[in-house]
């Protein structure tokens, strides 16, 4: 999807006070760190997000996020941004360079619904009847917790079939390679930024996919002060509990033994990126560059554009989280989420395997996904 302005799109029904844009003199960094404190079920009960913009250029700047917030509390000095509505206001003056920073308070019952990474918890006692966690996910006598992710970006897609001409297919291959091999906190690469905006080869119609940006998920998983027990899919021992890293494109289980009164800790970093198994050449080759050279199949290029198709519309979907709160403003952005335990129950207050999913994707694009620009916005229901 390109060219398609939600903003200047008069027949989407949208309130005056959403269709108002950004103006700044040059161009903004936006980093967001995304904060979820889940309740005694996994549902979120508190979201907030550390959101830090640097301006750049002289000038008035105002800066329109969709948000919406409930709060908001200026840092290192920093007057806080402007709810309007629950859209997040910032404006002011620029000398050249402006740094601005706040802790916003979100609404966990409308987030439930936008965040990356789905957690459920069930706690059964030793007698296997079902019983409800504590707040701060505490164990009301001896049992068991279940703890279910659900990896909650699919979002379908139609994108262009076909088969690519082999070098640029390789080339595109290898850059998504060498970036799902590498997860940091970044934005992947996407059509237009990293990637070129399409592939030349043979078009064959249209197909719709419903992509899923696959979750690396990093962290610890504790039974702090007890004897834990937790087992569950790439998962490590360590003193308390286990570390976890691995990636998440569907769903996975966990189970954690918790004596009475003790408390469940967590603590997972989760960055939508790539699933690397997925952009992996055919053995022996190391590359995508020694599979073209080894003149592969009409067959074998076919499936290689339907990974390529897959993986960058895997990595578009990715890159759709980064801003979070959804700035129209040009320039960098990053988005990180961090997933806790909370220490006491929220109430929510809107209206009331590690392993890669096999796609059903029967034919490849030669157009790359490019849905980062203020097509995004339209994901967050105005």
């Amino acid at each position: 999807m390109t060219g398609v302005d939600p903003l200047a799109t008069i027949n989407l029904g949208l309130r005056p006070d959403r269709l108002r844009k950004s103006v700044v003199p040059a161009t903004v960094h936006n980093e967001e760190d995304v904060t979820v404190g889940i309740g005694p079920t996994g549902a979120p009960a508190v979201v907030t997000d550390q959101q830090r913009l640097v301006i750049r250029g002289a000038g008035n700047y105002i800066v329109r996020e969709l948000g919406p917030a409930r709060a908001a509390v200026g840092l290192g000095g920093t007057v806080p941004p402007v709810l309007e509505l629950g859209t997040v206001v910032w404006q002011g003056f620029s000398p050249g360079r402006r740094e601005l920073s706040a802790l916003l308070t979100l609404d966990p019952g409308i987030e439930a619904a936008r965040l990356p990474l789905k957690v459920s918890l069930e706690f059964r006692d030793a007698a296997g009847h079902l019983a409800a966690l504590l707040p701060g996910a505490r164990a009301p006598r001896d049992g068991t917790v279940t703890m279910t992710l659900t990896n909650n970006t699919a979002s379908n897609r139609v994108v262009d079939a076909g088969t690519a001409d082999i070098g640029p297919l390789a080339t595109v291959l290898d850059r998504l390679a060498r970036a799902a091999g590498n997860a940091r906190p970044a934005v992947p690469p996407v059509a237009g930024s990293g990637l070129p905006t399409s592939v030349p080869g043979q078009r064959a119609g249209q197909l719709a996919l419903d992509v899923v940006s696959p979750l690396r998920v990093m962290g610890t998983i504790r039974v702090p002060g007890g004897a834990a027990a937790v087992s569950g899919p790439a998962t490590a021992p360590i003193p308390g509990g286990v570390s976890l890293a691995g990636t998440l494109s569907a769903q996975a289980s966990f189970r954690i033994r918790l004596g009475a009164g003790e408390r469940l800790g967590l603590a997972l970093d989760v960055r939508p990126w790539l699933d690397a198994r997925t952009v992996t050449p055919p053995a022996p080759a190391k590359t995508w560059r020694q599979w073209a050279a080894g003149h592969p199949t009409p067959t074998a290029r076919t499936q290689a554009t339907q990974a390529m198709v897959a993986a960058a519309a895997a990595a578009a979907r990715s890159a759709e989280y980064s801003p979070y709160l959804q700035a129209d403003a040009p320039g960098s952005d990053l988005s990180t989420f961090t997933y806790v335990i909370a220490k006491s129950p929220g109430t929510q207050r809107a209206d009331d395997g590690l392993q890669p999913r096999p796609g059903a994707i029967t034919a490849a694009a030669l157009a790359l996904l490019a849905v980062v620009g203020n097509a995004v916005l339209l994901r967050r229901r105005l």
